[in-house]
């Protein structure tokens, strides 16, 4: 009975030795760690955050999805969201720490919003049929609106000020315009309609004779013709001989033209030497 006894004993103590064994003292799970989340802060456009220790990389996250670009080298520490060109509106923003073994990344960060703001809405004024408006930054261009939908020829370069309104041969009553800054990447960043004006066209009226643009001054050096800027003129017609070259129907912030891009200087200045230089006339609505 006593050597019974005895041999349950040392099988209890071989128990506890090899229980001891099997879980280290001061680890009680061998699972491995998950990183630490960074804490970002928002400056502008720049997210930044800390660096993280262990971590392989970071992923820049909006809505929790990542970003394109947005998966980053374990050395940076920052992350320009306006390379994004987001849509406007509020975007949340968080940083997640990856690791080599994604089983490891860190929890995302603490948000941040970030807003992407409309352009600015231009004020207009109305003077006999030419509406006008002050610059807004940021605009790629302008679109003079009449009912709410653009007009033909109303979309307008980023130095347009102004359009008369008289080219539309419009019906007679009231029309209600509006001009809207135009964002030259995103058309979610379009400005709001501005204030409105209203055009009136009564019937019987003789309709005004639109005032003709001044004629350029041009100067040749080489085979580049330039020329300054003519106010009003939606843009320009290069012509050689009173025919528009190819290529020839510019913009209204064009200045110049390299005729060697026609691919014969030479029968150009030999044969026409004369090159004139017209404004692009504004087409009519036919009634």
């Amino acid at each position: 009975m006593r050597k019974t006894m005895a041999l349950m004993g040392t099988v209890l103590v071989l128990g506890l030795v090899l229980t001891a064994c099997n879980n280290p003292a001061g680890n009680e799970s061998l699972a491995p760690t998950s990183l630490t989340a960074p804490q970002i802060a928002l400056a502008g456009s720049v997210v930044s955050w800390n660096e993280v220790a262990g971590a392989f990389g970071y992923s820049v996250r909006i809505g929790g999805t990542q970003v394109s670009g947005g998966e980053l080298s374990f050395n940076a520490r920052s992350f320009d969201l306006a390379w994004l060109g987001l849509n406007a509106g509020n975007h949340i923003v968080t940083v997640v720490a990856v690791s080599s073994n994604a089983s490891r990344n860190s929890e995302p960060s603490n948000a941040v919003t970030f807003i992407v703001q409309r352009l600015s809405a231009p004020y207009i004024t109305l003077v006999g049929s030419v509406v006008s408006w002050g610059e807004v930054a940021g605009a790629g261009g302008y679109s003079v609106r009449i009912g709410g939908t653009q007009v033909s020829g109303g979309e307008l370069g980023s130095d347009a000020r102004s359009f008369d309104l008289v080219w539309l041969g419009l019906n007679a009553g009231n029309h209600i315009v509006t001009v809207v800054a135009i964002d030259p990447d995103n058309a979610s960043r379009n400005s709001e309609p501005s204030n409105a004006v209203t055009f009136t066209v009564t019937a019987g009226q003789p309709e005004p004779l639109p005032q003709q643009l001044p004629t350029p001054y041009i100067t040749l050096v080489g085979s580049v013709v330039s020329w300054g800027e003519v106010a009003g003129a939606s843009g320009y017609s290069v012509r050689i001989g009173g025919t528009q070259v190819s290529g020839g129907e510019l913009g209204s912030d064009a200045r110049s033209f390299d005729l060697a891009d026609l691919g014969r200087v030479s029968t150009i200045l030999n044969r026409h030497p004369p090159i004139r230089l017209g404004n692009v006339p504004k087409r009519r609505a036919v009634p």
